[in-house]
């Protein structure tokens, strides 16, 4: 993981499947960590296989990832919100750090926040970097809800090869959260991307966020599957 382990100056690496691991094979993979002086190990395992052998050979459980998508052939468009003092535009050519660094810590239910190993302005980095590689490709997009001059609210969403899009970032600041603002956005996202020509939208949630999950299935999203996540980290 080489973007990983520069931005988080240690040495990250992950295992390359999501099914069971056999006994043999995590002695194999052990070493090979321990060889190249792997500091933190990703495994993303499928959620139906359980994780008591991760648990009992020093894996720590981070985050149920929960993958959604829905059709934008009928899209539904929800007006609850008509505040003519929003409005909503694709930000281009502007830098994260004139971002309210409060949009980023609504991510705080990631495993980068809940593994306490991490360096937490690092996380925050992070999704600042994400936003800006979004605002900057040619193949992803970002639109923010904006009052007067300030951002309240923004989702990312990257133009995919298929005829799949999916959503990055989704936030809104926490003192905006009943103006519905998180269905304009959600709503100016399916409408762009049924005019480009995409047919489904999927979007990856975390379980413990319940608000974010019932958000999404409001909005006509299903659940397609969902995985597990843990770290291991060597000494």
């Amino acid at each position: 993981m080489a973007w990983d382990s520069s931005h988080f100056k240690i040495n990250i690496a992950r295992i390359n499947k999501t099914t069971a691991l056999t006994s043999g094979e995590l002695k194999s993979i052990d070493q090979w960590c321990i060889d190249n002086k792997i500091n933190c190990l990703y495994f993303l395992k499928n959620a139906g296989l359980g994780y008591d052998f991760e648990l009992q050979n020093g894996f720590s459980f981070l985050d149920t990832r929960v993958v959604l998508e829905r059709s934008l052939k009928n899209i539904s468009i929800n007006h609850s919100s008509e505040n003519r003092k929003i409005e909503l535009k694709k930000i281009k050519n502007v830098s994260s750090q004139s971002f309210d660094p409060e949009l980023f810590l609504n991510f705080y239910k990631s495993r980068f926040y809940q593994d306490k190993n991490f360096n937490k302005d690092l996380v925050t980095k992070m999704y600042q970097i994400w936003v800006e590689n979004h605002i900057s490709a040619e193949n992803a997009e970002v639109i923010g809800a904006h009052l007067e001059d300030e951002i309240i609210g923004l989702i990312t969403y990257e133009l995919q090869l298929n005829d799949i899009a999916k959503i990055g970032l989704f936030s809104v600041k926490n003192d905006f959260g009943n103006l519905g603002i998180g269905s304009k956005l959600m709503n100016e996202c399916m409408l762009d991307l049924k005019q480009r020509g995409k047919s489904n939208l999927s979007v990856v949630g975390q379980h413990s966020n319940k608000k974010a999950i019932n958000f999404y299935l409001k909005h006509g999203f299903k659940i397609e599957v969902i995985y597990n996540w843990f770290h291991k980290w060597y000494n």
